[in-house]
């Protein structure tokens, strides 16, 4: 099934179907622009860009 991530989802919440260190994920997002989404198909190896969550 395939899996969507919104731009400013905490990612350590991701479809446990994911696989990622969880621990490293803390406190992050996906460093794509707001209100996009990244998808992955099932058996799909993809890079992230993820930074912290915050603001300025």
């Amino acid at each position: 099934e395939l899996i969507s991530i919104g731009s400013h989802f905490h990612f350590i919440e991701a479809n446990r179907h994911l696989a990622f260190d969880r621990t490293l994920a803390y406190g992050m997002r996906l460093n794509i622009p707001a209100g996009d989404i990244l998808t992955f198909n099932p058996g799909e190896q993809k890079e992230a860009p993820i930074i912290p969550i915050g603001g300025q």
